[in-house]
């Protein structure tokens, strides 16, 4: 049987950089509109424009999914950019499964991985963060291979504490314990791990 346990980690850096369904939607109207082929800014505008009405949709709709596919955080709340910064289950899930391909298997049988997401089911874990500490920028190549500047915001220095479930007769407490280190050394969590962000230590993993 399944129980619940209390988790905290103390994280040095964490980016999200999400990529939100909002965004598919954008390159979409951009896409078959046929504004990108356009070599003004008047007639970009004008063919979006002509393409939303026929989707019967507006500008301001556009904005809308513009702005949404830009948000740089995951929150408590999605829709209130005020609310408090997590870091969503799924990110979490893909650097522990990601650290059971890789670990020893002194830390945890890599078998494991496949299903890992269900026998260990991990709740957001808030950070006590509501804006950036930093922002992290270089140049990456794009298509054409030509750089250009990216930038990603930071958070620095937290605990990110919540919750997550497990069977202690499937995955041991010790493993469990092993594998969050193993991953928050190793792995990290997030994006931008290779260039070292995602990175920490586990607090506490405790019976609730």
């Amino acid at each position: 049987m399944m129980t619940r346990w209390r988790v905290a980690m103390h994280m040095e850096s964490y980016i999200a950089d999400p990529y939100w369904p909002e965004l598919d939607d954008v390159i979409s109207l951009q896409k078959k509109s046929g504004m990108n082929f356009q070599r003004s800014e008047a007639k970009r505008d004008a063919a979006l424009l002509a393409y939303l009405q026929q989707q019967d949709l507006t500008m301001d709709d556009y904005r809308a999914l513009v702005a949404k596919s830009s948000r740089r955080w995951y929150r408590m709340d999605d829709e209130d950019q005020a609310s408090e910064i997590v870091i969503p289950r799924h990110q979490v899930s893909g650097a522990l499964v990601q650290a059971t391909k890789v670990s020893p298997s002194s830390v945890i049988k890599s078998a494991m991985a496949d299903n890992l997401r269900s026998v260990l089911r991990i709740d957001p874990l808030a950070t006590g963060k509501f804006k950036a500490d930093a922002l992290f920028r270089r140049y990456v190549k794009g298509e054409s291979n030509q750089r250009r500047l990216h930038e990603n915001e930071v958070i620095a220095d937290f605990t990110a504490s919540g919750s997550l479930a497990f069977d202690p007769d499937v995955l041991r407490p010790a493993t469990v314990r092993a594998l969050f280190t193993y991953a928050l050394v190793h792995v990290g969590v997030g994006a931008c791990r290779k260039m070292g962000y995602g990175r920490g230590t586990l607090e506490t993993l405790e019976s609730e």
